[in-house]
């Protein structure tokens, strides 16, 4: 047993070591105890470091969410709530992130790059602030489209279990989705103009 705690404390065997049980019940003791005092405080800054980083992600996530359009004016309350439930996700150039007739599952916002959105009547671009997702998602229903990252594209991405308890929580939501849908004019979403916004 003494070669066996010599050996997992990585202490080293050394010159001196004891020679009666009870002296190697102490060393023993001791090895543990030493371990110890480096396990400790190390557990400790570990989870203060990753509180920290989970705090920082969640501001930047926030402003990032508060920062869209389509959120704009939304109650603090709401906006956290998404917020929690956004996840992020990095597009490579040339991927494509959904086809058509695929099962909406998930909104999508832009935030950074630029998506093609291709389908029988044409195609266009949607780029930051624009998001993709919704109709089909309220509809339950499909994609009616192909949807491809032209460039390097940073997105955030609301599940559908998650998009539905909002719409059901938070009644601002769903006018403002609905509003946004209704409008028969060309709506700028930041430095992107949609002009069909039924595709989006």
């Amino acid at each position: 047993m003494w070669w066996a705690f010599a050996t997992l404390t990585t202490i080293g065997y050394g010159d001196v070591v004891p020679l009666t049980v009870w002296g190697k019940v102490f060393g023993v003791v001791i090895m543990i105890m030493g371990v110890g005092v480096y396990a400790l405080p190390i557990g400790i800054i570990a989870y203060g470091f990753a509180n920290e980083i989970h705090r920082r992600d969640f501001v930047i996530r926030w402003g990032l969410v508060a920062n869209v359009p389509l959120f704009h004016g939304l109650d603090a309350n709401l906006i956290n709530s998404i917020a929690k439930r956004l996840r992020s996700q990095v597009v490579e150039s040339g991927r494509l992130i959904v086809y058509d007739g695929e099962k909406a599952e998930k909104l999508y916002l832009i935030v950074s790059g630029t998506i093609r959105r291709k389908d029988e009547e044409g195609e266009n671009h949607l780029r930051q602030g624009a998001f993709f997702g919704a109709k089909s998602l309220m509809e339950r229903a499909t994609f009616q489209a192909n949807y491809v990252a032209v460039e390097k594209t940073h997105l955030l991405i609301l599940d559908a279990k998650d998009f539905h308890h909002l719409l059901n929580h938070f009644p601002s939501l769903k006018e403002r989705i609905e509003q946004t849908y209704s409008e028969k004019t060309s709506v700028d979403f930041g430095q992107t103009e949609v002009k069909d916004l039924e595709s989006l």
